[in-house]
């Protein structure tokens, strides 16, 4: 009988964290929508956010997480910090060339052919067609 183990990876997310400002309350919400999320500014100057389960209030201070396959998660400080690493190294902000671009956006589009019916790898394989093609363009 096989025993449990504990597995352990870091898996880069792109975040935003909420100030508890107005500014900041449109910021994330914008941030969210933008990356194809659902956030609502309610009357009552709530952020909400919908997350695979849910929809959550965003309290100030947190941190509004987009995963791996495009689910938005709202997570404490502490948490972030224990389960994320600041992006930082050799290879942060490094850009693509317009070759490399073209190429990731011919293989996104293979994806999206090969997809089948499948929700996800679609979303996610449009996502990187539509990050390479920009990039593509502000070169």
């Amino acid at each position: 009988m096989p025993g449990s183990q504990l597995l352990h990876r870091r898996t880069p997310a792109d975040a935003i964290q909420y100030d508890g400002t107005e500014e900041g309350r449109g910021e994330v919400a914008a941030w969210v929508r933008s990356r194809g999320g659902s956030a609502d500014l309610r009357p009552d100057g709530a952020l909400l956010v919908s997350t695979p389960n849910k929809g959550v209030i965003v309290p100030n201070h947190w941190w509004v997480v987009q995963g791996v396959v495009g689910q938005f998660f709202v997570i404490e400080p502490e948490v972030k910090v224990r389960c994320y690493d600041p992006a930082e190294g050799p290879n942060y902000g490094a850009t693509l060339t317009r070759d490399q671009a073209a190429a990731i956006v011919v293989a996104a589009d293979e994806m999206v052919r090969e997809a089948s019916g499948d929700q996800r790898l679609a979303k996610m394989a449009a996502w990187i067609h539509q990050l390479a093609s920009t990039t593509e363009e502000l070169r």
